[in-house]
């Protein structure tokens, strides 16, 4: 009888072992994910920009060319450009929260999958940074963009 106990437990252990490699696996893929999660992010910060300044220097250059000054539909034009500019900016603002909101999901999945496998480095790091002397998070100055945009195409919009 008690060999077989000593059987079972050897097996329970082994079953439990036998299952971190996996778990600490699976782990790791998701952090992968979040890496990747953090570089779509910024691909889309890119993209974005990259569109939002050739709009903005088309605007400038229709509203300071005599050329097209003198086209009667310039001012369609350039409210068209404000428009797109500003319907875009919206956008990357709506796009940024949403990838805060994926990373903050994933950061508390991984903060359990730690708690499961007796890790703990982004708690740790999440300890560390919340005494840290940052004064704006990235999520913040990443922002910064596209609510100037938003600002900007307004501003441009009605007064000027």
């Amino acid at each position: 009888m008690a060999a077989e106990t000593k059987q079972r437990m050897t097996e329970a252990e082994f079953t439990s072992y036998a299952s971190r490699p996996s778990k600490l696996e699976g782990y790791l893929a998701f952090i992968q994910s979040i890496e990747r999660n953090i570089d779509r992010r910024s691909s889309v910060n890119r993209f974005n920009l990259s569109i939002l300044l050739p709009a903005y220097t088309a605007y400038a250059i229709a509203q300071t060319s005599p050329a097209l000054q003198a086209i009667p539909s310039a001012d369609v034009i350039k409210s068209l450009i404000l428009f797109f500019c500003f319907v875009t900016s919206l956008v990357w603002a709506f796009q940024i929260l949403r990838f805060r909101e994926i990373s903050r999901i994933k950061f508390e999945v991984l903060n359990k999958a730690e708690s499961e496998l007796g890790l703990n480095f982004f708690s740790e790091e999440a300890k560390i940074e919340a005494t840290s002397r940052t004064i704006v998070s990235y999520t913040h100055l990443e922002m910064f963009a596209p609510l100037c945009s938003l600002a900007g195409a307004l501003y441009l919009f009605f007064f000027v």
